[in-house]
């Protein structure tokens, strides 16, 4: 049985192209960010980021080309708000963002992380 299937995704040879040296304040890691491109074509990431506190917030970097040049947000863009969202009250995690046509609007699905469990799924105006 022939096991050969067409390679679909390469590593960047650059990886990782995000560190926590690229942000503004201090952080303890950058990981597991929600991608999409703009209208203009620019990449949006939405990074999961760990503050030095251990929890997690989700912050914006943005580039022309999707491989350097990163612009990164001088602040967290989203944080978790425990006392609205007890869900939230380790963090945010997972970021997943997309466009919905319908709403003209993008979308983000994330996971928080909570003494009780992970929860899977949350709606949260932005």
């Amino acid at each position: 049985m022939n096991n050969q299937h067409a390679v679909l995704f390469h590593r960047n040879k650059l990886n990782p192209i995000l560190t926590p040296d690229n942000w503004s304040y201090p952080i303890n890691s950058v990981f597991n960010a929600g991608a999409t491109l703009l209208p203009d074509g620019t990449t949006l990431l939405l990074c999961r980021v760990e503050e030095r506190r251990g929890l997690s917030h989700f912050c914006v970097a943005r580039s022309v080309n999707g491989f350097d040049g990163w612009i990164i947000e001088p602040k967290p863009t989203l944080l978790p708000e425990p006392d609205k969202y007890p869900e939230e009250l380790w963090g945010i995690e997972d970021p997943r963002i997309t466009f919905v046509p319908e709403l003209k609007k993008f979308v983000v699905v994330y996971t928080a992380y909570t003494r009780e469990l992970i929860c899977g799924f949350l709606i949260r105006p932005i």
